[in-house]
């Protein structure tokens, strides 16, 4: 047994079980949810490279595991990016329990959350391309179920990962080249636009970004949330691998302008679409977009520091947009989630109103709430460096910021004094959870800032740390 084999062999082999069995929708998630969360536990104890003792029997745990001659490896220092997936993965599957989401989600979920290990896993890093689209390809089916026909959301959203993969495969073949011929201009150059245009549309930089607000508005929000949040994930860390693996595009001055760059339009853009848009499913389409350009302004703001706020905006994003999916897909079996029609909801629905406003406030940066911390201590950073780009990001978190006051005006507004309250208990003592935690984040950030530093031992040539 290996850690690759326990880790990305062994859920591929739940996801077949849970396929086929249980039939009963909220079986299969509690299935799902249990086996992430087992899987979490164990990564976090897991001997890798030492092995552990079964009553007389002394089992070896190595990192890498080699089939078809591509090397697996999942070291040590891949021990938290293990308990961050698999914890958060556990979250929705448990989320899901509440919700209406296809019982195909547990089984779907898992294999795609093992094919996303794997692509950080794999060497060389050429194949990781393919393992993410085919990670995609997986998540089809899911946002776009067979008895009904694609909108065009779901094929933009194919089509632009699946464009992402050549330039990958490109660029991957171009960095060897100049690893051999360091002095190669034109190469160096062609690396760079490569490597910028397959990241770029894979995590929908400006102006590959139209499929996320909408793919939100045409899927189940909980299913689209999930998308938005284990796929960047995974994104970035190959990111920040090929970074580290290849020292001089860390030193590229164009690849660090042009992550800056790309950062600040996203921020920007999406801030001011999400102020005016009238749909709400669509807005976490824009938060998908603007915390993606936050992470790309952390790592070019890092070349002279760290990678540690990087670091810090994860946690908050993966809350917010847990408890906002829920929140929305909840909302979603009896509302529709045009904003003009939800005059009111906080005497009907307060829980679920309450959630969503405080989940785009705490992503806009909103003080007290999760995402403050790290998104001051950022802007601050990068005002060091261009207080023009400071202010320019900043008008996109103000863009999120009116986007969350508009919808709390519009909740709130209502002519009748009647209350009349139709949530689900268990609903709301989950998000009710989920609230004090995007509180609690807000006011005490320190209590997850080693964990979330641990994210960055395996990028030791980069991370600063």
């Amino acid at each position: 047994m290996s850690a690759p084999f326990l880790f990305i062999g062994l859920p591929l082999i739940v996801a077949i079980l849970l396929w086929y069995y249980p039939q009963n929708r909220i079986h299969a998630f509690l299935a799902a949810g249990f086996f992430c969360l087992g899987m979490m536990v164990f990564a976090s104890v897991a001997p890798i490279d030492r092995g552990f003792a079964l009553g007389p029997l002394s089992i070896p745990l190595p990192s890498v595991f080699i089939i078809f001659g591509r090397r697996f490896i999942l070291a040590a220092n891949s021990r938290t990016f293990l308990m961050l997936i698999f914890f958060f993965s556990s979250a929705w599957f448990f989320a899901a329990c509440l919700t209406h989401a296809q019982r195909t989600f547990a089984a779907v979920g898992i294999a795609v959350v093992s094919l996303l290990i794997a692509a950080t896993a794999v060497e060389p890093f050429l194949y990781s391309s393919l393992l993410i689209e085919t990670a995609v390809l997986f998540t089809v089916p899911l946002l776009a179920p067979l008895s009904k026909k694609p909108r065009k959301g779901i094929l933009r959203y194919l089509i632009f990962q699946t464009l992402a993969v050549p330039f990958i495969l490109l660029a991957g073949w171009a960095s060897s080249e100049v690893e051999i011929n360091p002095t190669n201009e034109p190469l160096i150059l062609q690396t760079v636009v490569f490597l910028g245009l397959g990241f770029a549309i894979w995590l929908a930089v400006f102006p590959f970004y139209t499929w996320a607000p909408m793919l939100a508005g045409e899927t189940y929000p909980l299913l689209a949330g999930f998308v938005f949040s284990i796929f960047p994930l995974v994104v970035f860390n190959n990111l920040l691998d090929y970074l580290n693996t290849y020292g001089w595009l860390w030193n590229n001055a164009m690849l660090i302008t042009s992550l800056q760059i790309s950062g600040v339009i996203m921020v920007a853009s999406a801030g001011l679409w999400a102020a005016f848009e009238k749909n709400l499913a669509r807005m976490l389409g824009y938060a998908f977009i603007l915390e993606n350009g936050f992470s790309l302004l952390a790592i070019s703001a890092a070349r002279d520091s760290d990678l540690k706020l990087f670091a810090f905006l994860i946690l908050p994003r993966m809350i917010g947009f847990l408890f906002w999916s829920l929140a929305l897909s909840l909302l979603k079996e009896s509302n529709s989630l045009e904003l003009d029609k939800l005059s009111g909801l906080f005497r009907s629905k307060p829980t679920y109103a309450i959630m969503i406003v405080i989940c785009c406030l705490s992503i806009g940066g909103f003080p007290l709430l999760a995402g403050f911390p790290v998104q001051s201590a950022l802007l601050a950073k990068i005002a060091q460096q261009s207080v023009t780009v400071a202010g320019i990001s900043l008008l996109g978190s103000v863009g999120m910021l009116v986007a969350g006051f508009r919808m709390m005006a519009i909740f709130v507004n209502n002519n009748s004094e009647e209350w009349i309250f139709s949530e689900n208990r268990i609903s709301m003592i989950v998000l009710g959870v989920g609230l004090l935690l995007l509180i609690g984040l807000g006011l005490f950030p320190q209590l997850f800032s080693a964990s979330m530093t641990n994210l960055l031992q395996a990028f030791g040539k980069i991370a600063g740390i």
